[in-house]
């Protein structure tokens, strides 16, 4: 095995690209990140790192806009990140200059994985370390999609999906749970999502909202915060009401 994982290029006797399996390691081993889609309201959610005191945390991102309708949460290596960013950045206003009209999600999503796929057959480079959500509303119809790509260049359209650290514990419950959702509600489940495996409640998770007349909008602490402490009151109620009322002695 040592001798085929030198080289990108090289495919092993039985058709794998080490190198490309490395690399969607390096997303399992990210931080969690969640995306799920409702009729007019799409959520992206991440599991914070807790910053160092003297840290700003400003600086620690895991959300990120690429234009006024489209965004992208990412699970994996940051710096591999901030670089892929870029390039889809500079083509959403490649693409204004030229066609005169904002890019599609389907067609940043297609030119993400894309680059993706290049950096997996070419050489003197390594696959990009990371999988991305990528979510907007389209400019034309107005209508919500949630996609995925990972190191791969793979890419698939979804209704909900997570990627990064216990991704499958989150898929699982999004499976179990996912109706057709708006406003709040679809916040909510992005949440209940992440707390399955977040341990520290409000405090690790940082959740995005986007609409289609607001953009993208991050939620502040408070606001998280307040989220889970409705949901662990509604866990509370739901249990209360499982041992139904107290017997008479």
């Amino acid at each position: 095995m040592a001798r085929y994982d030198r080289a990108i290029t090289v495919f092993s006797p039985d058709g794998h690209l080490f190198q490309v399996e490395y690399a969607l390691e390096a997303v399992r081993k990210g931080n969690a990140a969640v995306g799920v889609r409702g009729t007019d309201t799409i959520v992206l959610g991440v599991e914070k790192k807790s910053t160092t005191k003297l840290q700003d945390a400003r600086t620690v991102w895991k959300i990120l806009r690429l234009d006024e309708h489209v965004s992208l949460a990412f699970a994996g290596l940051t710096a591999d990140a901030r670089v892929l960013v870029n390039r889809a950045r500079i083509e959403c206003q490649s693409h204004r200059l030229t066609v005169e009209d904002p890019v599609t999600v389907e067609y940043i999503t297609c030119f993400i994985a894309g680059l993706q796929q290049k950096y997996t057959q070419s050489g003197g480079v390594r696959p990009f370390g990371i999988s991305t959500l990528i979510a907007g509303f389209d400019p034309c119809t107005g209508v919500p999609a949630l996609y995925q790509t990972d190191p791969s260049g793979t890419f698939s359209a979804w209704k909900a999906n997570a990627t990064g650290h216990n991704s499958n514990s989150v898929r699982e419950f999004l499976e179990k749970n996912h109706t057709e959702t708006s406003g709040a509600e679809t916040v909510k489940l992005a949440v209940r999502a992440l707390l399955e495996v977040v341990e520290s409640g409000g405090k690790n998770i940082e959740i995005a909202v986007m609409t289609k007349n607001k953009g993208l909008r991050l939620l502040d602490e408070a606001e998280v915060e307040e989220i889970v402490a409705g949901i662990e009151a509604e866990k509370i109620a739901a249990e209360a009401a499982k041992k139904g009322p107290p017997r008479d002695q």
